[in-house]
C-alpha cells in the first residue's frame, strides 16, 4: 500500500514538473558524493524522475524487491530507482557495524524472553494482586517485547538491502503528512496519518482506538503552543 502511494505520488509530481525532468536529477552523481548522505537522501526524494521512469517495469521492480517485500524500510520510488541507477555499497566496517547491532537486537529479545514473563502475565491475566508500580512494569515490558519483535525483522531485511548496495530509509511523511498540511495542519493530518497507520495493521475498532488517541493525546501540547508560543515563552 505504501509502495503504491510512493509510485503515484511521485510520478503525480513528476507530470506536475514535466519541464524539469529532463535529466535523472539537476544534481549531478559527483556532487551527491560530496555532500552528507542525509541531504543526499533528501535529493533523492525530493528529484523528480524523467517520465520514462516511472514504467510499469520500473513499478515492478520497485514493489517486489526481495530484500524489503516482506518487511523492512518502504523507499520512496524516486530513492530506489536513483539508486537502482547510481548505486552505492555500504562500506564493509558499516555494514559488519550494522549486523552487530542487529544480533545485538536478537540477543536482547532473548535475554527478555527468557528471564522476564510479562507476555505470559499479560495473556493469562495474571496480574490480580499487582501494585501500581508493577502493573506498570508489565505494561512497559510487553511495549519494549512488542517493540523488539518488530526492530528484529525489519533490521535483518534492511541489513539485506544493504548488503545488496541499497540504503532504505524509512521515511513516508512525505506522502500523507505533507500532502495533507503537515505542521501547518497538524490536528487533521495526524489525525489521518495515525488512522491510516491503525487500518494498515488491522480492521479493527481497538487499533482505530489506538490513533485516535494518539491524536487526541497531542492537543495539549498544540492548544499549549497556541496559548503560549515560543516567543512568549522566552520572554
Amino acid at each position: 500500500m505504501l509502495r503504491l502511494i510512493s509510485f503515484g505520488m511521485d510520478y503525480h509530481w513528476a507530470v506536475q514538473q514535466q519541464p524539469m525532468t529532463h535529466q535523472l536529477s539537476s544534481t549531478s552523481s559527483s556532487s551527491l558524493t560530496n555532500i552528507s548522505p542525509s541531504t543526499g537522501y533528501k535529493e533523492r526524494v525530493k528529484t523528480s524522475l524523467p517520465l520514462q521512469e516511472y514504467s510499469l517495469l520500473n513499478f515492478f521492480a520497485y514493489a517486489v524487491y526481495p530484500a524489503l517485500y516482506i518487511a523492512g524500510p518502504i523507499m520512496s520510488f524516486n530513492d530506489f530507482t536513483w539508486q537502482m541507477k547510481r548505486p552505492s555499497a555500504t562500506p564493509p566496517r558499516a555494514l559488519c557495524f550494522y549486523a552487530l547491532r542487529f544480533l545485538a537486537c536478537i540477543l536482547t529479545m532473548e535475554v527478555v524472553l527468557h528471564y522476564m514473563y510479562v507476555v505470559a502475565i499479560k495473556d493469562a491475566g495474571a496480574w490480580q494482586g499487582d501494585t501500581p508500580a508493577e502493573l506498570s512494569m508489565i505494561g512497559l515490558w510487553n511495549l519494549i517485547v512488542v517493540w523488539l519483535k518488530l526492530l528484529v525483522p525489519w533490521r535483518f531485511f534492511r541489513l539485506w538491502a544493504l548488503a545488496d548496495g541499497v540504503d532504505p530509509p524509512e521515511n513516508m511523511v512525505r506522502y500523507i503528512y505533507i500532502p495533507l498540511g503537515g505542521s501547518n495542519n497538524l490536528i487533521l493530518a495526524t489525525t489521518l496519518v495515525f488512522t491510516f497507520v491503525a487500518l494498515w495493521h488491522d480492521l479493527s475498532f481497538r487499533l482505530l482506538a489506538w490513533g485516535w488517541l494518539i491524536s487526541l493525546f497531542i492537543l495539549p501540547e498544540i492548544i499549549g503552543r497556541k496559548l503560549m508560543p515560543a516567543a512568549k515563552a522566552s520572554l
